[in-house]
């Protein structure tokens, strides 16, 4: 769980905070913390889609490739594309 745990008026402001830090988990390479990040994430925020392409380049890094069907709108992101954390 993160450090920061400061309660936040807005779900949205915690999610961004999540967010930032699988970024930059992403980054320093520890890409299951940083999907595990980007998923609870999309716990406050689930119709941000760039917390979904954040959590699909994890996945990528991982080698683990997941379909996701949000209702019933799917979305393909493509890593060559899209670059989620800068």
């Amino acid at each position: 769980m993160s450090k920061d745990v400061k309660p936040y008026e807005n779900p949205n402001d915690r999610a961004e905070v999540l967010k930032r830090e699988g970024n930059e988990l992403q980054l320093k390479g520890y890409y299951k913390e940083a999907y595990r990040r980007y998923s609870e994430a999309l716990k406050f925020d689930p119709q941000n889609p760039v917390y979904y392409a954040n959590r699909a380049a994890s996945s990528q890094a991982l080698y683990q490739y997941v379909l996701f069907w949000p209702g019933k709108v799917s979305t393909l992101v493509s890593w060559f594309s899209y670059h989620p954390w800068s």
